[in-house]
């Protein structure tokens, strides 16, 4: 009896002394699939480049879907230890698993280790569903260009007009060179694509997870016809936007808007890479893509061969309402550069009697609401024709204007909208300084005139954004190490009336020696490859002929 007493009361303290094997509780991951059929979206797309009078050869072409970690910061792996063996340390990075503790848990570079283990891995974690396309050289194989065409929208469908741009810059960079573009986490065919154009529909009846994103915009058009004419009457269309999109939307962002940002994709691109086997790729971006060319160098530097960013923004801002605020500068620079001192002061008048009345009376009672305000003012800094503009802003006659206007809109605004809550979460996810309503100011004198664009549409999206952030990093001169052979190639417009020019300048300083600017003068073109022929033929030296041969700096015009 004493030893059994004995030995109840030293049970757990024996048992806690003891190493117990204990049972593991089965992981239950979530894997978020898209509702899509890869073949079935290849078929669509190459229907529409067809249509578009761009032919790609069958069997050049094919879609994928890759499985990736929805979160990088949580994926964790089981390691099984094979053998080790000794590296130098110059090599740091250029190993698939080289530093595996740290590989997915931190954003900053992991120094590596003279011992790298050998492993096999079972990565776990919550997944989704990333759509990728795949284009593939005709002839001898030199490399793969990752495309990423701005927006931030879905990259996909767009791919046919890179083909169809690589062809006239020169047709022999389709012969030796592979092309991959994948629509981001959230947008095009991706996981969470559909649900983030969907969410703003507030009746869902009918609505299927594998509807294409323009049957959508038709179920908008049909079904929500007075969500978009009040976002775009009221006083503060950003606040009013903003408030719609966490009343409609607010499970989706909860539960996802913090794995959307830029970090996740270049992640997402990195992991691709591996999938798709290849040492280095060279990116071939445009606009907001370019900010995932510049972070995806200075994570990822040894597997960069060279890289294209085209009308960049500047990768050493990460503040929204610092950039937010340089692009209305620079939309008052181009309306005053395009029609004058007197034209950028008109403009100013006329938005304050917009904003506070709700319209302007022209001398010829022509009448400017707060919709097609925002269309004259575009068309000011984005487009090409003068004599209507010029009419306009000197003899206060908006008539030829608001007609001209009024034909080319044959689009639906509902494509536009529906995925402005995958743009919110992006650029509000990526914001590293966090801002409240009060911090904003509408009598800034540069959200007056052409500026009124950026406080009236995306300015105000990320005030208050309630959802966690990860912030990208920003990078200075210098700062963005690229291998001695790689070169990046850096196209702006001297006006862009989208990514003002001085981040193409700061793009240039991040990347240091290896940059190579082409400045195109007195352009308000957004994307040069498309508007200037020496841009193009940069462009054919960098990847077919003598890279080291491009000057560090050259100007020219648009075609």
């Amino acid at each position: 009896m004493k030893y059994t007493l004995l030995m109840t009361l030293l049970a757990p303290a024996l048992l806690a002394g003891c190493n117990l094997e204990k049972k593991e509780e089965p992981f239950q991951a979530r894997h978020i699939r898209a509702g899509y059929d890869a073949g079935q979206v290849c078929q669509q797309l190459r229907q529409g480049w067809q249509e578009d009078g761009i032919a790609i050869p069958a069997g050049q072409v094919s879609c994928h879907y890759l499985t990736v970690p929805l979160d990088y910061d949580k994926e964790w792996v089981q390691i099984k230890e094979t053998k080790r063996e000794t590296r130098s340390t110059s090599h740091a990075g250029s190993s698939l698993f080289s530093d595996n503790s740290g590989r997915f848990s931190s954003w900053s570079n992991q120094p590596s280790r003279p011992h790298v283990k050998q492993e096999t891995r079972t990565v776990k974690g919550d997944t989704l569903d990333i759509f990728y396309l795949h284009y593939r050289a005709s002839g001898d194989y030199r490399g793969t260009l990752f495309y990423n065409p701005g927006g931030p929208t879905s990259a996909t469908p767009d791919l046919g007009l890179l083909l169809d741009l690589l062809r006239s810059a020169n047709p022999t960079i389709l012969e030796h060179y592979d092309i991959v573009t994948l629509d981001p986490r959230g947008a095009g065919y991706s996981a969470l694509g559909h649900e983030l154009r969907s969410c703003l529909l507030t009746d869902k009846q009918g609505v299927r997870p594998d509807m294409t994103p323009a049957q959508l915009a038709q179920l908008f058009a049909s079904r929500d016809k007075g969500a978009l004419p009040t976002l775009e009457s009221g006083a503060d269309q950003g606040k009013a936007f903003s408030t719609t999109l966490r009343e409609r939307c607010d499970e989706p962002l909860r539960l996802h808007a913090p794995h959307l940002g830029s970090r996740a994709v270049v992640e997402d691109m990195e992991r691709l890479r591996q999938h798709l086997g290849r040492e280095r790729i060279t990116p071939i971006t445009f606009s907001y893509g370019t900010r995932l060319a510049a972070l995806y160098a200075a994570r990822y530097p040894s597997h960069v061969a060279n890289l294209v960013v085209d009308s960049p923004m500047s990768p050493a801002e990460s503040r929204y309402p610092a950039i937010f605020r340089r692009d209305a500068e620079n939309a008052n620079r181009i309306l005053a550069w395009r029609f004058g001192e007197q034209a950028l002061q008109r403009s100013m008048a006329v938005t304050r009697q917009v904003r506070d009345n709700g319209r302007y009376v022209d001398n010829q009672g022509n009448v400017l609401d707060r919709a097609n305000w925002v269309a004259v003012l575009g068309d000011a800094i984005s487009g090409s024709q003068r004599d209507d503009q010029l009419a306009f802003w000197l003899q206060d006659d908006a008539g030829p204007l608001l007609a001209r206007l009024a034909g080319q809109d044959d689009d639906n605004p509902y494509q536009e909208l529906q995925e402005m809550p995958f743009f919110s979460a992006i650029h509000c996810t990526d914001n590293s300084e966090p801002y409240g309503w009060q911090g904003l100011d509408p009598e800034d004198a540069a959200f007056q005139g052409a500026g009124a664009l950026l406080l009236a549409k995306s300015f105000n999206t990320c005030a208050d954004w309630p959802y966690p952030r990860q912030p990208i990093t920003s990078y200075g001169a210098g700062e963005i190490k690229l291998p001695d052979d790689a070169k990046a190639l850096v196209l702006g417009a001297e006006y862009d009336p989208n990514t003002p020019f001085a981040g193409a300048r700061q793009m240039q300083a991040a990347f240091g020696s290896a940059a190579r600017l082409v400045q195109v003068e007195q352009s308000n073109q957004h994307g040069q490859l498309n508007s200037s022929r020496c841009a193009r033929a940069a462009l054919s030296t960098l990847l077919l002929g003598d890279a080291a041969s491009l000057p560090a700096e050259q100007r020219c015009l648009a075609d």
